[in-house]
């Protein structure tokens, strides 16, 4: 210890069996300088037990270590040092000092202000007891009891991809001394058992009809980082980017029902190091597929071949008028696989094209502002849809009959930038995606005017959802915000999608079904489920499509029966 050799002593502690040896040597290191500093700086007589704890306090919460084991060090270390050991007594409780202690540093380091803003309510502990019905721990107003029924979650993490064994008791959790977040229950009080997250997430919720901003989440908590993830944050959106593709072959001649080959495909280019082989999340390969059902499903190979086949030059200008930047937007075929890197907000901009019928909207934050004494300094002027347009402008026809002099603002209208039956067949193919494809769970909500699309890049780094109705378009973004893996189970549908459902099932609750009105010019054929052609009487597993009234699909008569379609009623010669 006098040679200062801080990590020797950790290692002679845990060869001693004072320590445990699962603890990091490291971490352990900055315990023992955290104890043994201050009595090679100052004369003992100016040093307090209290100054100690309050190191070891601060180096628990820096390197997520348990006090037990460093009070334990505490104890050890102090009767190795010279002149300190022989002002203890050796069968000195080292937990019965500290407990005191530890309760002013709760108080004095966790304000009520600071508390009642801290991660969302989730507050520091300490434990002082480990009973069979969960812990007692000491908080800064006190001791209290965490029931082990809301510890039951908390299985030890392994790896990335990996979890340990769940806990059967609460000994199998928390220890004595560890420093533990605890969260009170809305409705009874109770302490519940929580952690503050190492991933983030960000949501955002819009009016489509005009662009309000209902509700925008830049992450876990603003006192633990204050950067907005919703607006700020660039991020690949994976899948979720795709229904712009789709979009876009729509208005090039593709329709619901058009056959795509989802097929492997390589591409080998001057300058490539070596060939790109896109392929799709499981590795499967589906052949010919209607485009409808490669979106529910999520085909990243046809995909790619849509935009192959619609050219990227002409994808790009369709795509960015949308709000996307041009610039921002990569010039290559991974463009169809969500390559961009786009903020929650964009997304969710974009995304509202389809759920008001093809027209682009504004997100905006203030409504109005009022002077102290009441007079109106600004009132928003989004451009508007139809629909909300015409609800303004009785609005102001109607304040003008009770106040002639008063002052109206005009109400602009919103851009028509994709043609209102794209937008409309692209909501059908995207409620497919809840129906029957990679958006399942939200028909857990029990609504059928739901649409919406995952999303995952590689390695599950970004995992989103971005789903609506006529009144709500809401986007919800998780990762980590230095790109790392949430886990290779952890996808669009398992984590984004959960905090959609969450968001949506309340902001939704008790309000009817609501998507876009059908517009004119869209007809309800029957078609052939493997050719994508008009169904001919008596094909098996026909079903409607919806189609534009000039991209109707040739009847199956038309077909040559030499092609033996597989399913279809033309027999092969």
């Amino acid at each position: 210890i006098f040679r200062r050799d801080y990590r020797r002593v950790a290692e002679l502690h845990v060869q001693a069996g004072w320590m445990p040896a699962t603890v990091r040597i490291d971490e352990l290191e900055a315990a023992v300088r955290a104890v043994c500093e201050p009595y090679f700086t100052r004369p003992l007589s100016q040093i307090s037990l209290a100054e100690v704890l309050m190191k070891l306090f601060r180096t628990a919460q820096r390197h997520q270590l348990t006090l037990q084991p460093q009070l334990i060090l505490l104890q050890k270390t102090l009767f190795n040092i010279e002149g300190v050991g022989r002002q203890l007594d050796p069968r000195l409780d080292i937990w019965a000092v500290a407990h005191p202690v530890l309760e002013r540093i709760l108080r004095r380091r966790y304000s009520p202000r600071r508390l009642a803003r801290e991660f969302r309510r989730r507050l520091p502990a300490i434990v002082t007891q480990v009973k069979k019905d969960g812990l007692q721990v000491l908080t800064r107003t006190g001791e209290a009891h965490v029931a082990w029924d809301s510890m039951k979650w908390a299985r030890p993490f392994l790896n990335t991809n990996s979890l340990g064994p769940r806990p059967q008791k609460p000994a199998d959790v928390a220890q004595i001394g560890d420093l533990v977040r605890v969260e009170p229950d809305k409705e009874s009080g109770a302490l519940l058992f929580r952690q503050i997250p190492a991933a983030q997430s960000a949501l955002v919720s819009l009016d489509p009809q005009d662009g309000a901003i209902r509700a925008l989440v830049g992450g876990f908590s603003f006192e633990q980082s204050n950067y907005n993830r919703a607006a700020q944050a660039k991020r690949q959106p994976g899948s979720s980017f795709k229904p712009f593709i789709y979009s876009a072959a729509l208005d090039a001649g593709f329709t619901a029902s058009s056959l795509v080959n989802d097929a492997p495909i390589v591409f080998q280019e001057a300058g490539m190091e070596e060939a790109w082989r896109p392929k799709n999340d499981n590795n499967t390969f589906l052949g010919p597929i209607r485009l409808r059902e490669a979106l529910y499903k999520s085909r990243n190979l046809v995909s790619i071949r849509v935009l192959q086949t619609i050219g990227i030059d002409y994808a790009l200008d369709y795509i960015s008028a949308f709000g996307f930047n041009k610039q921002e937007l990569p010039r290559n075929l991974s463009l169809a696989l969500g390559t961009a890197g786009l903020t929650p907000l964009e997304i969710a901009g974009g995304w509202s094209v389809f759920a008001n019928g093809g027209r682009k909207i504004q997100p905006y934050l203030i409504q109005r502002i009022d002077s102290r004494d009441g007079k109106t300094l600004f009132t928003a002027n989004p451009p508007r849809t139809p629909e909300r347009l015409q609800l303004v402008e009785e609005q102001n026809a109607s304040l003008l009959l009770e106040e002639p002099n008063a002052e109206v603002v005009k109400p602009v209208a919103a851009e028509q930038i994709i043609d209102e039956r794209t937008a409309y067949i692209m909501t059908s193919m995207l409620q497919d995606v809840i129906k029957r494809g990679t958006g399942r769970r939200a028909l857990a909500l029990g609504r059928g005017d739901l649409a919406g699309k995952t999303g995952t890049t590689n390695e599950s780094k970004d995992s989103w959802f971005s789903g609506y109705n006529a009144d709500y378009m809401t986007t919800v973004w998780v990762g980590f915000d230095q790109p790392e893996s949430l886990g290779r189970h952890e996808y669009g549908g398992t984590v984004a999608l959960p905090i959609w459902m969450s968001y949506m099932g309340a902001a939704l609750k008790d309000k009817p079904d609501h998507l876009p009105p059908e517009p004119a010019g869209l007809l309800s054929l029957r078609v052939d489920p493997l050719s994508g052609r008009a169904a001919s009487p008596g094909s098996p597993d026909a079903y409607f499509e919806l189609f534009k009234s000039e991209d109707s699909p040739p009847p199956m008569s038309e077909l040559d029966p030499a092609l033996g379609i597989p399913g279809s009623p033309l027999p092969a010669d």
